[in-house]
């Protein structure tokens, strides 16, 4: 069942529906669907989507860094708060500056909205129970209508991590909520990604009494995310007993939930955090910048080729030095260009032809 086809059925019609999806029957999207239908602007197996986030001036100093257009990144991404303490009007004028900006750039927009109100704080029950979120997501919609190009929508991104506060069972309502008011503003050219941050619990495909706890099912949910920091989040463990509990764990249990889902992943956002990438001035021989390569852009790249669900990345190529991001060590300088043997050795694999930069394009549009 169709989007539009659940927006035309009544209000006990929408939750008869609803409650099909919730429990989990059957659909169409299945791991084999992935061989006879593609989801929306999914490239072809072995084809991964370049992109970058999360702001124009990080964005800028990352193209700069690159310094060759055939390896320009073709998606773009921002983190903005549904309301957020932008307050309403401003959101919506951000978000459609930022939409007009990408465009003219050549690159495909990549937005995230999380489900928080005017202080910061988790709004997903008062978007799913109230109408008072409704306004702003209304403008938020009519502007991505308008704007009528193809997009990625990442909604409550990390849904389940404790740093965000949302609420099992009723999140996946508040996305679902979400959806159906940009679709009724007329917004039918976006790719929704339900995305996890494998630092959260491992619940992410829970069922309580009966329905999801996370999930907003299947037609709501054109891609998975996944958001990729430490290297262990994709490093395997080194012995059986760190392998229990470990976040590598948890992020392959989420890559394979998406394969029976039959939905190509997004890594949404990635950066080298706790590898403290060693500049130049301080690495003269650059073997620390070889040993930085190895400890995590050798095994990331490694851990998308290897999963062939991973259709696309956005590197944030930031330096976390002074943030909040500081604590537990830090998460340092993930910058590719402070070390020319890190910037030569990324620029070297985004040239392999599994890569799909701005002059490729979007597949299956």
């Amino acid at each position: 069942m169709t989007r539009r086809k659940l927006n035309q059925l009544g209000p006990k019609g929408l939750i008869a529906a609803s409650l099909v999806i919730l429990m989990g029957l059957p659909t169409a999207s299945t791991a084999d669907r992935r061989h006879v239908e593609r989801a929306l602007y999914e490239p072809e197996d072995g084809a991964i989507y370049h992109g970058t986030a999360p702001n124009p001036t990080i964005v800028d100093g990352y193209i700069a860094a690159l310094a060759d257009v055939t390896i320009a990144p073709l998606i773009e991404g921002i983190h903005l708060g549904a309301a957020g303490t932008l307050g309403r009007q401003s959101v919506v004028v951000t978000i459609r500056d930022w939409l007009s900006y990408v465009h003219a750039a050549g690159r495909i927009p990549h937005l995230s909205l999380s489900m928080t109100d005017e202080n910061g704080d988790p709004s997903d029950v008062e978007i799913a129970t109230t109408t008072k979120q409704d306004g702003v997501l209304e403008a938020i919609g009519a502007v991505i209508a308008d704007y009528g190009e193809p997009l990625f929508i990442r909604l409550g991104f990390e849904f389940n991590g404790g740093w965000n506060g949302y609420t099992p069972g009723i999140y996946p309502i508040a996305y679902r909520k979400m959806v159906d008011l940009f679709t009724a503003a007329g917004v039918n050219q976006a790719a929704y990604i339900w995305c996890y941050e494998p630092d959260g619990p491992d619940d992410f495909d829970a069922v309580v009494d009966g329905q999801p706890a996370w999930y907003p099912g299947d037609d709501y949910v054109d891609w998975f995310g996944l958001d990729l920091f430490k290297a262990e989040h994709f490093t395997p463990p080194a012995t059986d007993r760190e392998r229990t509990n470990a976040a590598y764990v948890r992020s392959i249990r989420f890559l394979e939930m998406a394969e029976n889902h039959g939905k190509p992943v997004m890594l949404s956002e990635t950066a080298a955090a706790n590898i403290h990438v060693t500049a130049d001035e301080d690495d003269p021989d650059l073997v620390d910048g070889q040993s930085d390569w190895d400890a995590w852009f050798a095994p990331y790249f490694a851990f998308m080729v290897e999963y062939r669900q991973i259709k696309g990345f956005l590197y944030m190529n930031q330096d976390y030095r002074g943030t909040i991001y500081e604590r537990d060590n830090g998460w340092g300088d993930a910058r590719i260009e402070v070390n020319s043997h890190i910037l030569e050795q990324y620029r070297n694999v985004l040239r392999q032809e599994r890569f799909l930069h701005a002059d490729d394009g979007l597949s299956n549009p």
